[in-house]
């Protein structure tokens, strides 16, 4: 017997390891895709939302607006693959850190709102979403990550990423990510360069890449 359809936001996992090989898994109970980095030129992104496999089968979010839809994750997905696409082969450390901060589709220029990346609390959701108490908005973006396997080393965000700084972890093994950022969004890109020289270690933020 067939389990029930999947909750909206579904299961949506990237994986890299330190040989530049990613791949982003989408699953729910019944059903499983992998899409992987050699296919898509060596960039990856997603958002809340299926890309891979059918939202209308599987039950996740929709393109129109919520309650109904997520429109804002298909937005914000597809300004992550502008970015990696515009900087494809260029990509750094830097470069990354700066998608997490990234204000397009805000309600003015600089300030991100419901549509970003980089989303500054409630901003624009009351137009974009009118049928919503105010209970149920979504704030901006609380956290970041930043993951280099091949170095061995985290940088975590524990705040806006427009206002706090990266702090530097170091576990005690690769994890098994390249890049990966925002709540809500991520990149992965398999073919950056590696920065020697650490960001700086003190403070953390994220965001939607």
């Amino acid at each position: 017997m067939e389990l029930a359809r999947t909750a909206s936001t579904s299961g949506i996992i990237f994986f890299a390891d330190v040989n530049e090989g990613i791949a982003s898994v989408e699953a729910t109970h019944n059903y499983f895709a992998v899409k992987y980095g050699k296919e898509t030129g060596g960039i990856l992104a997603s958002g809340n939302h299926h890309q891979f496999l059918d939202y209308n089968i599987t039950g996740s979010w929709s393109k129109e607006r919520k309650p109904n839809g997520y429109k804002s994750s298909w937005i914000r997905t597809g300004r992550m693959w502008d970015l990696l696409r515009e900087n494809h082969g260029e990509i750094d450390f830097e470069k990354v850190v700066s998608f997490t901060k990234d204000t397009a589709n805000g309600s003015a220029p600089g300030i991100g709102g419901y549509d970003s990346i980089c989303r500054y609390e409630e901003r624009d959701m009351k137009e974009k979403c009118p049928g919503f108490t105010p209970d149920t908005y979504e704030k901006g973006t609380c956290r970041a990550m930043i993951i280099q396997p091949k170095e061995r080393v985290i940088w975590w965000c524990g705040a806006h990423p427009v206002h706090k700084i990266l702090l530097s972890l170091q576990p005690s093994a690769s994890p098994p990510f390249r890049y990966l950022s925002k709540a809500g969004s991520g990149f992965l890109n398999s073919a950056l360069p590696w920065l020697p020289e650490p960001h700086q270690s003190i403070s953390p933020s994220s965001g939607n890449l």
